[in-house]
């Protein structure tokens, strides 16, 4: 086999490597910490028992504050 075609056969099998590794590897912003998955629990609850504030009503309280923001 020629230098060149064991080079080739090697870039091969890493880029194989390369796309198993893609495939199963995790994505660390999909893993919560145990304080982010609390938050997220009472984020959660917030919304069900309506203690949130729409993005409208803050835009809205927002309007008058504009311009004298600096």
């Amino acid at each position: 086999m020629s230098e060149t075609a064991q080079i080739l056969q090697e870039l091969k099998q890493i880029k194989d490597k390369l796309v198993y590794i893609e495939e199963h590897m995790v994505d660390v912003d999909a893993i919560m910490t145990p304080a982010e998955r609390s938050r997220h629990e009472e984020g959660l609850l917030d919304l069900k028992f309506g203690r949130t504030t729409s993005l409208e009503r803050v835009k809205k309280g927002l309007q008058h504050v504009k311009g004298r923001v600096r």
